[in-house]
This record gives C-alpha cells, structure tokens and sequence, in this order.
C-alpha cells in the first residue's frame, strides 16, 4: 500500500533537514517537480542567532526569525526569537497553493513551533495532508506529532522518527517513497 504522506521527526539536530534536502535532490534527480521550502539556521561567530526560508523550487529565500525586527518591522515572538510571520506567509502560502496544481511532490521543512504561528500556513498544511492529490514529506517537531490526531489525517500519512541509529533506514524508507512516486507519475 502506497503511503500518501511521510512525515519526519525527532529531536532537533538529529538530522530531519539534511534529509529533507537530500530527499529533495532525489526527487529532482528522478525528475520529479517538487515545491515547498526548507530552513536553515543563520550562524553569526558560532551562534544561531535566525532560520532562513529557502522555497522551491527556484531557491527564492527570506527570513523566517531573527533577534531583530524582521523585513517589514513586524514580528510574534517565540522564546529568545521574533518570527517574522507575515514575511513567512508572503514567502510559503502561495508556494504550497500553486504546488498543489503544478508539484509531483511538496517538501515542507517543518511544522514547528514557529511556523504554527501562522494560522494560514497550519489550514494550509491541514488542507495537504488531508489531501489526496499530491504526496507531502514534511519534517514535524515531536512536540506537535499530536496534530496528526487533531487534524484527523492518521489514514493518510506513515510518521517516522529519525535518531542516529535509524537515520540510513529512514532515508532509505523515504527514497523508496520518492522512486514509487516517480514510477506512479510515469503511468499517468
């Protein structure tokens, strides 16, 4: 049976991002259209001091938090951080809208604690991962695995939890995932 969505979590820096990008080099490898975003932490002298927002597919960035104020002056805060939501939406929400007529796969790294601050990204997510249409590998914190229940999607995603010792069988799991994809999409 084909699992419509995977989502991967674990504790932070166990390695849910670099998956996601390698995951997402897959797919392409394989030809595949894949929109979404990923974050990357900004480092200033060896400390995180922000998350960036890569969109794909094109590679178009901006800022998702910082220590400041954010592109348009306006931020929620979260812990030592300023999320800079409506930069955040300006930068996903259509991205995940259009990925759903044009993407043979939606990457979305993650459903966090920060992005949640954006209701239109969580209905947005929701709406996805309800979805049948086209497949989602999503990074999750663990602390919101509970929105699987909430959002009543447990038929339509496998959860995953990545640590050190299974990080070779999960991205083996998830390029197995990718190359059904691809086979199903050469078949339509």
């Amino acid at each position: 049976m084909f699992d419509r969505h995977l989502l991967i979590t674990g504790r932070p820096g166990v390695g849910k991002t670099t998956l996601i990008k390698d995951s997402v080099e897959f797919a392409r490898g394989l030809g595949l259209s894949v929109y979404g975003f990923y974050t990357e932490e900004i480092r200033r002298e060896g400390q995180r001091v922000g998350f960036l927002i890569k969109v794909l597919p094109r590679g178009k960035s901006g800022r998702l938090a910082g220590l400041g104020k954010g592109p348009d002056g306006t931020f929620q805060p979260y812990g030592r951080y300023k999320v800079y939501v409506n930069h955040f939406e300006e930068l996903v929400i259509e991205n995940l809208e259009r990925a759903q007529k044009k993407a043979d796969l939606i990457a979305i790294d993650e459903i966090g604690g920060m992005e949640l601050l954006s209701k239109k990204f969580g209905q947005t997510v929701k709406r996805l991962l309800r979805s049948k249409t086209v497949p989602v590998l999503a990074t999750i914190q663990l602390k919101k695995v509970h929105l699987v229940e909430k959002w009543d999607i447990t038929d339509n995603v496998r959860l995953l939890e990545l640590h050190e010792t299974t990080r070779r069988r999960v991205k083996m799991e998830v390029r197995d995932w990718i190359a059904a994809i691809a086979g199903r999409r050469r078949f339509r």
